[in-house]
């Protein structure tokens, strides 16, 4: 009788640890769990433009900078700087082109020194799809150490002329004198009755001899004109006058080569 009371006693305690189970929890019977909140999609990053890079620029032409950073180029050349600076930096010039501006903002010489860059524009009777301008020659006329660069402009029937400019920053040469027949232009070339040149003077740093012989009988009547380099300004210093035979001229620097091609590279 004891056992079978102490057998209902123990059954009794189970259904009651079974049911204090069931209702343990916070969760309702039946009920689905709560999903966890999706994670905050992070923003996409804006796409930034890239920067113009800064030109210094020389003429009033509104196109410059643009066409300077991202116009056609056409013709250039490059140089090691260790002459100027001692760093062993390098530099280069460019000619290039915005075809589709004003035709007396088409052309620019843009160079880069010491990581500058500087630009401006090329003014000459220019025949883009005929005879585009081209960097003909590198040259320390000064004997500063910093090149300037001659470049064609515009061509003739058989004369060409060319410009000088200064590159640190970009500026043309000038002769400063309105009365001048070809205004800033340097011609060279020719044919057999006319010939004309430009190099530096042998022995005279800094100078330079721009000259043209003319075939009015038997020999040449030469005029040759020496100039002195003062910053971006050509001083006239002299002028010597002779006649020469056709052979005889071969012995002028100004007429033995390409044009300013004798000149300290």
């Amino acid at each position: 009788m004891v056992e079978m009371k102490f057998r209902a006693l123990l059954i009794s305690l189970v259904a009651i640890v079974v049911v204090l189970s069931a209702c343990d929890g916070d969760e309702e019977p039946g009920s689905a769990p709560t999903p966890a909140p999706a994670p905050a999609e992070s923003p996409s990053p804006t796409p930034s433009e890239s920067p113009t890079p800064e030109v210094i620029t020389g003429s009033d032409c509104p196109n410059e900078a643009a066409a300077a950073a991202t116009g056609e180029a056409i013709s250039g050349s490059s140089w090691a700087e260790a002459g100027i600076d001692g760093e062993g930096e390098e530099g280069e010039v460019e000619i290039v082109i915005d075809a589709d501006a004003p035709i007396d903002c088409q052309v620019f010489v843009v160079a880069t020194v010491d990581q500058v860059t500087s630009s401006n524009v090329v003014e000459g009777d220019i025949q883009l799809e005929l005879i585009p301008p081209q960097v003909r020659e590198l040259v320390d006329i000064d004997g500063s150490g910093a090149p300037e660069v001659f470049i064609s402009v515009q061509a003739g029937a058989s004369t060409e002329f060319g410009a000088l400019f200064l590159l640190d920053p970009v500026r043309p040469v000038t002769f400063g004198d309105p009365d001048r027949g070809n205004g800033d232009l340097i011609a060279f070339g020719g044919g057999v009755t006319h010939l004309d040149g430009a190099a530096c003077a042998p022995d005279e740093s800094g100078t330079v001899v721009i000259s043209g012989a003319g075939l009015p009988g038997k020999k040449y009547l030469l005029e040759r004109t020496f100039y002195r380099l003062d910053d971006d300004l050509l001083v006239e210093i002299r002028t010597e006058e002779s006649k020469e035979t056709y052979e005889g001229l071969s012995r002028y620097p100004e007429f033995a080569g390409a044009p300013f091609g004798n000149c300290p590279g």
